[in-house]
């Protein structure tokens, strides 16, 4: 993988194009409900929400931060916060408190989704319209714009994979040994961390996975070929 990539592989052009799209459609349909709600710093605010969702939603669609709950309770709980502060504190402090608390509120419900933090400072920064909402502004337009942004993105999901249903992979050990990794290696190594990384252990499981048969397919390859420069 070159150094030009920073680590990403590269997708086809098929996912890159499907994601792209979809996402601008989603941006399109939430800009036009969010419009009839609110208007100057307060709508550009929240659309910058809504767009930084759209990323994490289409471009890592199986990320834990693009599941359901995190979408929901990150945006909603981030706008509760940020309602909260805006109301009740000086303003200077608003800004920071909304962010600090909304990220705290995020880790402790399990629903941390980044573009929450934007949705706090909606809140407080987004002017008087947003400010005469008051907790109004929960239901028009945050929450309808995330109802949106939710059931855009499960079409794009089922239109990824219509005719398969995703299980939990078994985590298996390639040999039997115990140097090998087993099911409880990878938990205990996410959790050695200590910090959020954006993978599931499904989908670890499911890499792990992968690259064991990569592995294998290359050694019986490599032998292969030995076999057949011995015969020579």
């Amino acid at each position: 993988m070159s150094a030009r990539s920073g680590g990403y592989p590269r997708l086809s052009a098929r996912v890159q194009l499907s994601s792209s799209l979809c996402a601008g459609v989603s941006i399109f349909a939430a800009g036009s409900l969010s419009h009839r709600f609110i208007e100057g710093e307060g709508f550009m605010v929240l659309m910058a929400s809504m767009g930084a969702s759209a990323v994490i939603l289409y471009c890592v669609p199986d990320s834990p931060m693009a599941k359901p709950w995190p979408l929901i309770g990150g945006h909603l709980f981030s706008g509760l916060t940020g309602i909260c502060c805006a109301l009740w504190l000086p303003v200077p402090w608003q800004a920071g408190a909304a962010v600090a608390i909304s990220i705290l509120v995020m880790h402790v419900t399990h629903t941390l989704h980044p573009p929450g933090g934007a949705t706090a400072l909606t809140a407080v920064l987004g002017g008087e319209h947003v400010h005469q909402l008051g907790f109004m502004f929960l239901l028009t337009p945050l929450a309808v714009n995330v109802g949106l942004m939710f059931l855009m993105h499960a079409v794009y999901v089922l239109s990824r994979k219509p005719f398969s249903v995703r299980h939990p992979v078994e985590l298996k050990p390639v040999q039997d040994d115990n140097s090998f990794v087993q099911p409880g290696d990878l938990h205990a190594a996410l959790q050695e961390l200590d910090e959020y990384v954006d993978i599931d252990e499904a989908e670890l499981a499911r890499i792990y996975r992968l690259a064991a048969e990569h592995a294998a397919q290359r050694a019986a390859a490599a032998k292969s070929d030995s076999r057949v420069k011995s015969h020579d």
